[in-house]
Parts: C-alpha cells; sequence; structure tokens
C-alpha cells in the first residue's frame, strides 16, 4: 500500500510539534530510559532458568535427527544446555553453548551421542532469559528413504489441560506412531483411545514411549487420537508420525489442547492441490492429492464451512487500442497496444459444508472439490479456513499434501489463529543450502485488507522488502530464493548478497491477530520438508514505543537539512527492547520545497504510519491512497 503524504504550506517556515508515539498496543507502563538523540538503548539479557522439551528423536533404522536452536532476539545467549534422554529416561548432558544474536545453529544428534544406548528418546533444552527467548525444533529424516517429519518444542506454558486430541490418517502400507514423554519428575498413568479402542500405562520421569497406531485401526485409515493423564498439564508431550519407508511417505500429526483454542475458526497457510506451481521444480506429471480431515471432540453435532483462497497468474494481455489526437505514435492516447505485466489474481471459493458427528471424523479432499470449480492448478498459493458453530475446540483438523506416488507429502498445520499462544508475528530459520529452498506463507483470515510486513536477516545484515498487502483471506507466498536472484532493492537499497545461504526471517502484521504463518522448508531432489511454525507460543513483539528527537523544530522551506531522529523501540516477549533508527538527524538530503512527498523530504516508508496520528491534525497534512 503505498502513502503519499503532501504538506500544504504558505507560510516561509513550517514548525512540527513531534511527541513521543506508540502504536499497536499501549506503551509500557514504565518507558525505557530516554536515551539521548542519536543513542540506541541498551539490550539486557533477563534472569531466570526456562527449559522445554522436544518429545522425540530416533536414530534407529537408518534416520537422523538434527535439532534446531533458534536464538529470536537481538541479544547473545549463553549457557544453552543440550540434555539427551534415551528412551528409559537414562540422561547425557551436552556442553553448554552461545547463540548468537538473531541466529540459529543446529545439531546433529549422531555426531555428539554417548552410544549407541542414546539412539531414541526425548531431549530438554535450557537456558536463560524468558519463555520463548531460544525456539527449538528437530527434524528426523533419511534421505536414502526420502523420509522426514518434524519433533516440536512444548513446555508446561504450552498446556492448559490434561487432554489431548489429534486425527491419525494411514495411506494404504504406512504405519502411525505417537510418541508420548513424560516431562515431569513423577510418573505419569497415560489413558490413550484410538477410536473404539482403549489402552492405559505409566510413563516414568523423561520415558518415551511409542505406541504403535495401526493395530488399533481395525482396518480404516483415519480415527481420531484420545489422550488423557493424571499429570500436570504439560507433563506428557507427545509427536504423532507417520512412515511409509518403502514408498517414501512420512508425516506429522499434532495433538491439540482443546482449553487452549479460544475461536471457532482454524486455518491452514499453504497447500498444494493438482498440478503444482512449475516453479517448484517437482518432476513433470506430478498431481497433488489435499485430504482434508475434521473431527468432532464434543459430545454434540458440528457445522462447519469450508473455504479456500487461491491465487493463480493472470496472463499478460493487451489493452484496447486508443488513438492520439495529436497523431503522436508514442502518446498516451497513441494506436499502440500497451501490454501489462503478468499479475497474480486472488480468489476464494466456499468449498463445502459438512455436519459431523459427535466423536466422528469425516475426509474432505479439497483437490477434487477444487476440480468441481474448474480450478485444478497450477495454483502459486492457497490456504483453507474452516467456521464451525460449536465452541473453541469442539473442532480439530489434519491436512497433508501428497503426490500420487507418496513420495511428496507436506505437512499443513491447522490451527486456531486466537489460540491461547499464538502470538501474531514469527522468527524462523531459512536456508538455501544444498538444494533447499525456503519459502514464507502468511494467511490473513480477517474480511479486511491487512499490512505485514518481512525481515530477512543474515550475518552482516538483513533484507527488508516493501511491506506486503494481503487482500481479505489472501494466502501469500515469499519465496526467499525468488527475492535473492531477483536482486530488487529493498526499501534501504539493499539486495541479500550472492555468497548468503542461509539465515533468519521474521515477519509480523500491522494489525495484532489477523495473520498466520510458516516458513516451509522444501528439498525436491532428497523429497524432503520440513515446516517451521508456532505450535504453541511464538516470539513476537508485544508493545511499540516511537520516539522522535526534537520534540520540534523549525525548518526553512528552501532548507538544506531533516533535523529530526526517528526511533522506534520494541518490546519483544523475549523481554528485550529492540530498537530501530528510521531516520538520521542533521543528514543533508535536499531542500523541501512546498508539495514534496515524505519520501522526498528524508523520513523513510516504515516510519510513515506511525506519523499518521499526529500529523495530519499538527502540521495540516493531507494522506492520499
Amino acid at each position: 500500500m503505498s502513502r503519499h503524504l503532501k504538506i500544504w504550506a504558505s507560510l516561509i517556515t513550517l514548525s512540527l510539534a513531534l511527541p513521543a508515539l506508540s502504536w499497536g498496543q499501549a506503551p509500557p507502563s514504565q518507558n525505557p530510559a530516554t536515551p539521548p538523540p542519536g543513542a540506541s538503548p541498551a539490550k539486557t539479557m533477563p534472569s531466570g532458568m526456562q527449559m522445554t522439551n522436544i518429545p522425540y528423536f530416533t536414530l534407529r533404522d537408518g534416520m537422523n535427527s538434527t535439532l534446531t536452536l533458534n536464538n529470536t532476539a537481538a541479544v547473545q545467549v549463553p549457557d544453552v544446555t543440550v540434555t539427551i534422554y534415551n528412551r528409559e529416561g537414562r540422561s547425557q548432558v551436552l556442553p553448554s553453548m552461545t547463540l548468537d544474536p538473531h541466529s540459529f545453529k543446529q545439531i546433529e544428534l549422531r555426531g555428539v551421542v554417548a552410544s549407541d544406548l542414546f539412539d531414541s528418546g526425548n531431549l530438554e533444552v535450557s537456558y536463560p532469559g524468558t519463555p520463548m527467548l531460544v525456539t527449538c525444533q528437530l527434524s528426523v529424516y533419511s534421505t536414502d528413504k526420502r523420509v522426514s517429519f518434524e519433533s516440536r518444542e512444548q513446555s508446561m506454558m504450552d498446556f492448559e489441560s490434561s487432554k489431548l486430541n489429534g486425527i491419525l490418517w494411514v495411506p494404504d502400507k504406512a504405519e502411525g506412531f505417537l510418541a508420548m514423554t513424560n516431562a515431569a519428575t513423577n510418573a505419569v498413568k497415560v489413558t490413550l483411545s484410538i477410536g473404539s479402542k482403549r489402552k492405559e500405562f505409566a510413563v516414568q520421569p523423561h520415558e518415551t514411549q511409542v505406541a504403535k497406531l495401526n493395530e488399533q485401526l481395525q482396518g480404516r485409515s483415519m480415527a481420531l487420537v484420545a489422550l488423557q493423564h493424571n499429570g500436570k498439564p504439560g507433563a506428557i508431550v507427545t509427536t504423532g508420525f507417520v512412515l511409509d519407508l518403502k514408498n517414501g511417505y512420512s508425516a506429522t500429526f499434532m495433538m491439540h489442547d482443546p482449553k487452549l483454542m479460544r475461536s471457532s475458526l482454524l486455518a491452514g497457510a499453504h497447500f498444494r492441490f493438482g498440478q503444482p506451481d512449475a516453479g517448484e521444480g517437482f518432476p513433470d506429471g506430478t498431481q497433488f492429492r489435499a485430504p482434508l480431515f475434521l473431527a468432532n471432540v464434543s459430545d454434540k453435532p458440528v457445522n462447519t464451512h469450508i473455504s479456500v483462497d487461491y491465487t493463480v497468474q493472470n496472463q499478460a494481455q493487451d489493452h484496447e487500442e486508443k488513438t492520439d489526437p495529436k497523431g503522436d505514435r508514442h502518446g498516451a492516447n497513441s494506436k499502440m497496444p500497451q501490454a501489462d505485466a503478468p499479475t497474480d489474481k486472488v480468489s476464494n471459493v466456499a468449498v463445502k459444508d459438512v455436519t459431523i458427528a459427535a466423536g466422528d471424523v469425516q475426509k474432505i479432499e479439497l483437490s477434487e472439490e477444487m476440480t468441481r470449480f474448474n480450478i485444478d492448478g497450477p495454483a502459486k498459493e492457497a490456504g483453507v479456513e474452516i467456521a464451525f458453530d460449536a465452541a473453541p475446540g469442539a473442532l480439530i483438523a489434519q491436512l497433508t499434501s501428497v503426490d500420487q506416488s507418496g513420495d511428496y507429502a507436506f505437512e499443513v498445520p491447522i490451527k486456531d489463529p486466537a489460540a491461547i499462544g499464538e502470538w501474531p508475528q514469527g522468527v524462523y530459520p531459512w536456508s538455501l543450502e544444498n538444494g533447499s529452498a525456503t519459502t514464507l506463507h502468511l494467511k490473513n483470515y480477517t474480511d479486511k485488507r491487512q499490512v505485514a510486513e518481512v525481515e530477512i536477516r543474515y550475518a552482516g545484515g538483513s533484507y527488508e522488502p516493501k511491506q506486503l498487502v494481503l487482500a481479505p483471506h489472501e494466502t501469500m507466498a515469499i519465496d526467499i530464493r525468488t527475492l535473492k536472484d531477483s536482486k530488487t532493492p529493498d526499501e534501504h537499497g539493499n539486495t541479500i548478497p550472492a555468497d548468503i545461504t542461509h539465515g533468519q526471517i521474521w515477519w509480523g502484521p500491522r494489525a495484532l491477530k489477523t495473520m498466520i504463518g510458516r516458513a516451509e522448508d522444501v528439498n525436491v531432489a532428497e523429497g524432503t520438508a520440513h515446516s517451521f511454525s508456532c505450535p504453541g507460543a511464538c516470539c513476537g513483539t508485544r508493545r511499540a514505543y516511537f520516539q522522535m528527537y526534537p520534540g520540534s523544530a523549525t525548518m526553512s522551506i528552501n532548507g538544506d537539512g531533516w533535523p529530526f531522529l526517528s526511533q522506534e523501540q520494541d518490546y519483544t516477549c523475549s523481554g528485550i527492547w529492540e530498537d530501530t533508527l528510521l531516520g538520521a538527524r542533521g543528514t543533508p538530503i535536499m531542500a523541501i520545497q512546498v508539495g514534496m512527498t515524505l519520501t522526498e523530504i528524508g523520513i523513510p516508508i516504515a516510519a510513515w504510519p506511525r506519523l499518521f496520528p499526529i500529523t495530519l491534525a499538527d502540521i495540516g497534512a493531507t494522506a492520499r491512497r
């Protein structure tokens, strides 16, 4: 969205009174100490130890496990400690490490375990600071067998009850598993139900038990999985996964705490159906199915409404020929066709209304439903929303995009956007190494246009593309390799250097609780994929505080300098004040003249929305969108 402010002035001088500003949420009750103009506020590391768990890892059957530790803050985090527990609960503590600011570190467990006694189990990660200062995720994979799935961090703060529900779908010849780890210090009794089958067992402290689920399916391919335990919320953490090691099928399924849900809407960002986009590099003839499973975990029928947004590229087409009255062959009205560049077209379709009985699971094949609307791809992007008429937590969903061979399978996390812990921003690792490609997928789940900001971080700098405007219910893809290869300058004139191959990507909406997002890392040649999102709490900006120095100034209309220093301070969920200087005081940018836009004067585009609350009234400006 372009914003232009033109200053109306008839006086020789222009006076601006610019007090401290706040945006998004109210400023903190105690503002940070005001730094002198040009100085940055101190970044300090909060005290206190945090602990989180990875429910499952394995090195058996030729599998590998890679732990990713992600520092979300602009401060160094020392004393990050990883403890490896085998399935029986025996521990091995790795040497503590330090994570650099805004960076991630990966650990191949095969290279650090003490012996074969630690070939499977769970992990505990601890560090000093506040919750979510360091996030982590573990990828289990085999390049030989072309399979991969994720085991995501879970801690006590991610739960409000001792009940968990999930949906198991097992394609032909695949096997389903549920890894259950006791993160508490005492034994916990677990009741596991799959359909009508039920069993009880005890899990000892730090022990991991892996249940084989196929024998409970009784010939079915899908079922509701319900887990209940007698421990505190978060005492049992889980990773569900499905594997077919012969055909290369792999997928993760999530177990959900219904007490965390706060709305009657579920949403997923990015799924594939029909013919994939040619730019992704899949083999010719690849076709994707998109089976969506809905489970009613309440005791009453639930009515659901399923809708899909999708984006396709319109082909270039010529404008109607026009005649230049002056006969100018290249004039605005000449008889010369004006070709449009290809543009993206975003559409929404109401796919289906489904009533689901209490305790039932139903399958909706989205690829077939889209074909009914004569839409079978290739779509550049697609997202899904499921609205329902029951209490929050009554409905859960599972979606996997899978090709006809089963070799390419992609998990699509479906979540309640308003659930407790669903922060409206994200910080994920990205990589373009060894054939991998990371794409950020954002979904606007509201009825209004929304604006998002993205920052691609890497060693020595960052790339900040222009603000993204998402249409109502639109899902948008930000392909890092495409941005890098295009060499398109960002708002600061920067491009992503050719030798940069990994880093972090941050995203955040301008309006809170309007979007969900995730990063998907795909290696088509190896047949593996990793999805980074926020299954529970995720670090984002809590409050933003804006200041401008000095508070007022007088400028000549034909002056040659800009006297203001703009500063943004963001208080993150990591408990850190991060600052950004939005403009340089005293820099001779150009002579200020009547009618100039703020860009021409020298106010960065990123600062415009933050000036709106006061500039229109205080300096007699007008906004044009």
